[in-house]
C-alpha cells in the first residue's frame, strides 16, 4: 500500500510536521518547567523520567536508554550534577563504569515536575480524543521502527 504525499508544500510533508511537534514539544515543556522554577530542559527531563524508573544506570546505558550520543549525555549529566540533580558514582565492581544516581533533590522533584509535565501535555493534546492519540501513537511507533530498519539511515 503507497501513500500519496503532497510534496507541492512543504508545510504538510511527514518531516516539516514531526519537526514542527518536536520543537513546540520541548520549548513548551521547557516553558511549563521555566514558568515553575526549574531550569530543566527536554534533555534532562529525559535523564530524570528515566532514572525515576531505574534508580541508577551506568553513564553509557543511560545515554542508549535515551537515545543520547556520548558528549551529549556527559553535558547533560554534567549540568544536572552541578544543579544538584545527579550523582556520578564508579561502579564498585567495574571501575571503568559510572553509574548516574539520583540525589535527593532529583528523587524529590518527580513530585513537582511530573504534574508540570502531564499539564503540558494535556494542553499540547486538547481536543485529541484517546481514540485519535493511540491512533497518533501508534502510527509514529510504526514510523520509528521503519526507520530503526531502514537500510538507509
Amino acid at each position: 500500500m503507497g501513500l500519496n504525499f503532497d510534496m507541492s508544500r512543504m508545510e504538510g510533508s511527514p518531516g516539516f510536521l514531526l519537526n514542527q511537534a518536536n520543537s513546540l514539544m520541548k520549548l513548551g515543556l521547557l516553558h511549563a518547567f521555566k514558568k515553575n522554577g526549574f531550569n530543566i530542559t527536554h534533555e534532562h527531563w529525559s535523564i530524570l523520567r528515566t532514572l525515576w524508573d531505574e534508580k541508577r544506570l551506568p553513564q553509557a546505558q543511560l545515554a542508549e536508554k535515551t537515545k543520547k550520543d556520548r558528549p551529549n549525555i556527559t553535558r547533560i549529566i554534567d549540568v544536572l550534577g552541578k544543579n544538584g540533580y545527579v550523582q556520578r558514582a564508579i561502579d564498585p565492581d567495574d571501575r571503568r563504569i559510572q553509574n548516574v544516581t539520583l540525589t535527593e533533590k532529583g528523587k524529590s522533584s518527580q513530585d513537582r515536575l511530573t504534574p508540570l509535565a502531564l499539564r503540558f501535555l494535556e494542553d499540547a493534546f486538547n481536543g485529541v480524543t484517546q481514540e485519535e492519540y493511540n491512533i497518533f501513537a501508534n502510527v509514529l511507533e510504526k514510523v520509528i521502527n521503519n526507520l530503526n530498519n531502514s537500510k538507509n539511515i
